[in-house]
């Protein structure tokens, strides 16, 4: 119940914090508009009686009566109707902005492996929780209709007053249909995710070349539409049950109007009423009809956003709940380092260990390269190092302080990372490269000076307006450039920090040649000795032993341990995995 109340809290308060002014005006403009339409059916009663008696005077009065009414209602109306648009725009940004800001406000990255925050994101996305407020408005002006056409039927006969009951059923039936179909969208919500995702396959440039090349293009449609085919049947049979549901409601109704009507109307023949009696008898049922229809239409658009509001309560509720993150500074310089001691970790959802019991010092100032088959847990020691993800068991110090002990922010701001599955940004080529230090975006000196450490200076070259050009083709004006110049501009933005106390560099150059990366490892390297005395860390990863040789420390990971750890002589000298895999490696080049 408390839950149901903060969601309906929500609903009410989404539109007043958006538009506060607008809120209020809308919910009193809305009943008032109704009211006035209301009262239409009277003046329709005046009218006949008057026509009846042959009394001009009341015919006249009413007449202006029902212009005026029906004038009003109409600006009413009209006025209402661009109040909930801009309402309806507003509150729809204040709740982006306000979703978009939970799911930055985790510090790590669990939630993302978690298919169910997905799903929920997908409904949540899709639902148009800022509508809610049209139907609350929508709501109270219902409620109101019917307690005044009520009031105005008890004057013709008492037991009209009971004809707004005979709705009972349709209102309680169109909420079953409406979680009968909530509950189908529920369970379709990984079929429209897949279908999205084959759809998204099927127009992106990136997966073009390889559904040409594998003829892959009928398969991916046939993917989307069953995934899309199955969705519809289930959601199709949950509508045909409610379609059923609600006609047995309409029945209930119908013979309640009908009643209503012939009650009317059977006092009219007995003298008991005039025509103008049945004319708004006829009129009052009528609307009681419609506005029972509405009602029902408000009920099912209610409970849809009162479920959405749950997911956006539920997004709430997981940030507010998670561990708190710790309040410590980082220190501005390193003098022991980093170490890792007994770290484990296991990525949620999944039983198997990525990393297991492993102890590590990265002491300062050094350059260490991580090197390994794919899939041993280089990118995870990364990841946990930047503070994405917690150990699982163990944990890890930076200069004796526990990191899940230091702001994740504060420490983030001591870090700059060039990551292999880097990101696209579709900025101007400056502003891609300068986000890596978002206070000097605008300094171009600056964004000139990362892109000369990431050995990309051409890139300003080759580009039709220089680094004011727009990347990428999803807009109007942007060109797209290749793997390689994507990846360099990614590593410029590593370099926008110029004295980060980390940088990690995980498989950085992938897209580059081995000539090239050995360049510019040779300049991190001599970057890196310069910043040594601070304390500050280098560490890469990479598959390529040529580039690794002169780091101070190469750690090689196996099966998700630390297999040996030491200099490229020392570790040639051991004759152990790494000496293995480095021969194998130079082998390939004579």
């Amino acid at each position: 119940m408390r839950r149901l109340f903060r969601a309906v809290r929500l609903l009410f308060a989404a539109g007043f914090k958006a538009e506060p002014r607008i809120a209020a005006l809308g919910f009193f403009m809305e009943p008032a508009g109704i009211l006035i339409t209301t009262f239409s059916a009277l003046w329709l009663k005046l009218i006949v009686d008057g026509v009846t008696s042959s009394d001009n005077r009341a015919v006249l009065w009413a007449v202006i009566g029902l212009s005026v009414t029906t004038g009003v209602g109409r600006i009413i109306g009209m006025l209402g109707w661009r109040l909930r648009t801009r309402l309806l725009e507003s509150t729809g940004a204040w709740l982006d902005e306000r979703i978009l800001h939970l799911t930055a406000a985790l510090p790590g990255l669990e939630h993302h492996e978690r298919p169910d925050y997905h799903d929920r994101l997908e409904r949540l996305h899709g639902a148009g929780l800022g509508q809610s407020i049209i139907g609350v408005v929508g709501g109270v002006g219902s409620v109101a209709h019917l307690v005044t056409t009520t009031a105005l039927l008890a004057t013709l006969h008492p037991v009209l007053i009971v004809l707004p009951a005979f709705g009972i059923p349709s209102v309680l039936l169109g909420a079953r249909a409406q979680q009968l179909d909530q509950g189908a969208q529920e369970a379709v919500s990984a079929n429209w995710r897949r279908s999205n995702h084959f759809y998204g396959l099927a127009i992106q440039p990136g997966s073009a070349k390889e559904l040409r090349v594998f003829g892959l293009d009928e398969e991916i449609r046939r993917r989307h539409g069953a995934e899309r085919e199955e969705a519809a049947q289930t959601v199709q049979r949950a509508g045909v049950r409610g379609a059923w549901l609600q006609t047995i409601g309409w029945v209930a109704f119908a013979i309640g109007y009908i009643g209503a009507i012939g009650l009317v109307a059977v006092r009219a023949t007995r003298g008991e009423a005039t025509l103008g009696d049945v004319m708004l008898g006829i009129t009052l049922a009528g609307q009681v009809n419609g506005t029972v229809e509405g009602l029902v239409d408000t009920l099912r658009w209610l409970m849809r956003s009162l479920h959405s509001a749950d997911q956006f309560l539920w997004l709430e509720d997981m940030v507010s709940t998670a561990p708190p993150p710790g309040e410590s500074e980082p220190p501005m310089r390193l003098r022991d380092g980093i170490r890792l001691e007994g770290v484990s970790f296991t990525y949620p959802g999944t039983e198997t260990p990525v990393l297991e019991g492993v102890d590590l010092h990265l002491p300062a100032g050094a350059r260490v390269a991580l090197v390994g088959d794919n899939g041993v847990g280089k990118t995870t020691l990364v990841k946990l190092l930047c503070g994405f993800y917690e150990p699982t068991a163990g944990r890890i110090t930076v200069d004796g302080v526990d990191l899940a002990a230091i702001h994740p922010v504060r420490w983030r701001e001591q870090l700059s990372a060039a990551f292999q599955d880097y990101c696209r940004f579709e900025f101007l080529a400056r502003e891609t490269v300068g986000v890596g230090d978002l206070s000097r975006i605008e300094d171009l000196p600056a964004v000139d000076a990362a892109l000369a450490r990431a050995g990309a200076e051409e890139i300003a070259d080759v580009l039709p307006s220089g680094l004011e050009t727009l990347l990428g083709r999803s807009f109007d004006g942007g060109i797209d450039v290749s793997m390689g110049q994507w990846q360099k501009l990614a590593l410029g933005r590593a370099f926008m920090r110029d004295a980060p106390l980390v940088l990690m560099l995980d498989e950085p150059t992938a897209s580059l040649d081995a000539k090239t990366e050995h360049g510019l490892f040779r300049r991190y390297a001599e970057a890196a000795r310069a910043r040594a005395a601070e304390g500050a860390i280098t560490l890469l990863v990479s598959h390529r032993f040529s580039t690794v040789r002169n780091a101070d420390l190469i750690v090689v990971v196996a099966e998700g341990r630390i297999a040996e750890t030491g200099s490229h002589q020392e570790l040639l000298a051991r004759g152990g995995l790494y000496a293995e895999l480095f021969t194998l490696q130079a082998s390939a080049y004579r």
